[in-house]
This record gives structure tokens, C-alpha cells and sequence, in this order.
């Protein structure tokens, strides 16, 4: 059952880019007003769609929407733009092709009211795979109580990220003084910030799902292949003494350099010239190191249990 809550000032404000997701936004824009918790605005950032996106995303009538077109400048833009425009004191972000759980928002408050001094909060989420078919997440620190504080991001973050961009809110005062997305990356900005985030905040997280996270739309970001820029990225951090940090950043370079193999890219030799094969487990060591011909069959295996329901974790 949903709450009525006063309308003005927000609590949240829900910042929407948007670009060429014409098959996904209105179910977006659905699960957002589906919330139970109903004081939020919703700022949709067109970021130049070729497509009917714009179209589709005003078809969905709300006097709590505000639906802005700019030329194609990415993701990053979009968002900040968003945040720009925004009124309330809390930022919650989601992706054009995703969609929010009912309780997303209700979840999300209820942390803020019991930790008025934290930043940083989320909610779990699931990752749709294939069409109807989904993989829960694996942290790789325990997080089994209804609300905990987090302390150490990367240490969490070693299986998947415990923050992910559609189920995390900030304060927007913080994510101001942070510098937001780094609009200079066209992929992966959201590591860059969650790294910048994580070497500062705390986390208040639940394992309830919030969220589920599509990685087989079009368009999709984390399909793209930039992965020259992606291991830029990370040679940025890796200089930090840190731990868990260099653990992650070296697991990020795993995954980047074995896509990169997959697609035949120069940058998996510059992920295997700066991997740290002593942190890796003796799985993901073989993985990287066999003949990319012989990987594309393990792939091929993967997706066809995927088809029929079954997951294997990544190869």
C-alpha cells in the first residue's frame, strides 16, 4: 500500500539519462511511480535518443516528471545535468532499461531516518541475464542483518558490487563535492565514482532488493568496448595503499582484459602486462590464460545454460 507523503520539497530526486531505450523506458517510468513511497521528483535527461525514446518517455504523465532533451554529449552529462536540476537533498539514480522494485524508496528512507549522519545507501539488486531469467548477487563480506553499515566498499565489492548506480541515493551535497560522474569517461564512470566514494563514505545497505539490473538491452553500456579507457581508469587508483582497493582494481582488470580477449582487443595485453595473477584464484588464472579460441567455446557453452536457466558463474 502506498503513503502519501507531502509533495513539496522532495525527498528524492530521481535522475533518469536516457538515451535510445524506446523498449525500456516506459517500463522504467512505471516502476518508479509503482513506488510506495511517493515523495520524489523524476528528472528524465533525453541525452540526443535517435529512436522514439522522448516520445515514449512523455507518454507517461506525472506532475512529479520533468522530461529535458540536450544533444548527445553521454551518460555522465546527462546525469549530472540531472542532478543540477534537482531539488531535493537525497539523489537517487536509475538507468533508462531498469527497473525499481516497489519498495526501492521506502527502503532507502527508512536507512536515512536511522543514519541522519551517513551518505551513502543501498539496496540490493538482482541482474536479469537473459529475458525473465535472473542471478542474485554474491558479496564477498556478509551481509545477512535487515540494514548494515558497511565500512569498507572494496573489501564488500570482490564478487559484485555492493553499489551499483540504480539502487544507490547520495546526498546531494556530497555528490556535488565529489565532482560527480567524470563526464572525460565514456564507460565506466560509475567504477570511477564508486572508487572515490568508497575511499571515503561509509555504506548503509540492505540485502533486500530494490532493483533489477538488465545487461542484455540494446545499448547497453557495459557492452560497449572501451577497454583501453576502462584500464586508464584504473591505473589512476592503483598507486593508493590500500588493500582491498588494489584487490578490486586488479579483479576490474581481470573481467576488462577478458572481454578484451574475447573481442580480439590490443588492451588484453595491457590488462595482462599490469594484472596481479598472485590475487587472482586458480579458476579465473586458467581463464585468462587460455587461447581465446577455446574461450569463445566456454563462452558459447555459458550462454546456451543461460538460455535453458542455468547460470555459470563468469568466464
Amino acid at each position: 500500500m502506498k503513503t502519501e507523503q507531502p509533495i513539496s520539497p522532495p525527498f528524492f530526486s530521481v535522475v533518469i539519462p536516457l538515451y535510445n531505450k524506446e523498449n525500456f523506458i516506459q517500463n522504467c517510468l512505471k516502476s518508479v511511480l509503482n513506488q510506495s513511497f511517493t515523495n520524489f521528483e523524476v528528472i528524465i535527461i533525453d541525452d540526443g535518443s535517435t529512436d522514439e525514446s522522448f516520445t515514449k518517455a512523455k507518454q507517461i504523465k506525472d506532475p512529479r516528471f520533468s522530461l529535458y532533451q540536450q544533444k548527445n554529449h553521454g551518460v555522465s552529462v546527462a546525469r549530472n545535468k540531472g542532478v543540477k536540476k534537482s531539488k531535493a537533498a537525497f539523489i537517487a539514480f536509475l538507468d533508462a532499461d531498469d527497473q525499481w522494485y516497489p519498495e526501492h524508496l521506502a527502503m532507502i528512507y527508512s536507512m536515512i531516518k536511522n543514519h541522519p549522519k551517513q551518505q551513502l545507501f543501498a539496496t540490493n539488486y538482482q541482474i536479469e541475464i537473459a529475458p525473465k531469467q535472473y542471478r542474485n548477487t554474491k558479496f564477498s563480506v556478509a551481509v545477512t542483518k535487515p540494514t548494515q553499515v558497511i565500512n569498507n566498499f572494496f573489501e564488500a565489492s570482490l564478487k559484485d558490487s555492493l553499489l551499483h548506480t540504480i539502487t544507490t541515493v547520495i546526498r546531494k551535497s556530497v555528490f556535488i563535492e565529489e565532482g560527480g560522474f567524470n563526464p572525460s569517461i565514456p564507460s565506466g564512470q560509475d567504477t570511477d565514482l564508486f572508487i572515490r566514494l568508497g575511499l571515503k563514505y561509509a555504506i548503509v545497505f540492505t540485502p533486500k532488493l530494490g532493483a533489477k539490473y538488465n545487461i542484455f538491452s540494446e545499448n547497453n553500456l557495459s557492452k560497449t568496448k572501451h577497454f583501453k579507457i576502462r584500464l586508464q581508469l584504473l591505473k589512476a587508483y592503483e598507486n593508493i595503499e590500500n588493500e582491498y582497493l588494489q584487490q578490486y582494481i586488479n579483479l576490474n582488470r581481470y573481467a576488462i582484459g577478458l572481454g578484451a580477449k574475447l573481442a580480439k582487443n590490443k588492451a588484453f595485453y595491457s590488462a595482462k602486462k599490469d594484472l596481479n595473477f598472485n590475487l587472482l584464484s586458480t579458476k579465473q588464472k586458467i581463464l585468462f590464460l587460455l587461447p581465446s579460441r577455446l574461450l569463445k567455446v566456454l563462452k558459447k557453452i555459458q550462454d546456451i545454460m543461460t538460455k535453458k536457466g542455468i547460470y555459470i558463474t563468469s568466464i
